[in-house]
């Protein structure tokens, strides 16, 4: 009887393990991120209240909304597209990226959320996630 309670104990603990790593592997994945987003179908101003600049590390931003008197601050990754590349031939050299919200703090944005959840939210036209 020990090699069996043995054998369902190292079974539960590896079905754990490789269904937290299937999980975190899916939650990376854009088309689960994009479903995501699917549920966000309400809209609010929101204010960025902070800024990272690239320079110091990871550009982000903070914003603070208001949804139904309780207020929520979103952590947000920046977003950047490629514009005006530069090409010699049909071999791209250079290209400036630009961001698809404006980045100043007391900026006011709009914040989807999902109605049953509103800390589940993301700013509109954050582009590229």
């Amino acid at each position: 009887m020990n090699d069996i309670s043995n054998f369902l104990i190292n079974f539960a603990v590896a079905a754990v393990f490789i269904g937290a790593i299937v999980f975190f592997i899916y939650r990376k994945n854009p088309k689960y991120r994009k479903s995501l987003r699917n549920d966000c179908n309400k809209k609010v101003l929101g204010e960025i209240i902070e800024y990272k600049d690239p320079k110091i590390g990871e550009e982000s931003v903070k914003v603070k909304y208001r949804v139904d008197g309780k207020e929520y601050i979103l952590k947000s990754e920046v977003n950047r597209v490629k514009t005006d590349v530069k090409r010699i031939g049909r071999v791209p050299v250079s290209f400036t990226e630009t961001a698809g919200i404006n980045l100043k703090v007391g900026e006011k944005v709009n914040v989807l959320y999902n109605e049953t959840d509103p800390s589940i939210a993301y700013i509109e036209g954050n582009l590229g996630e």
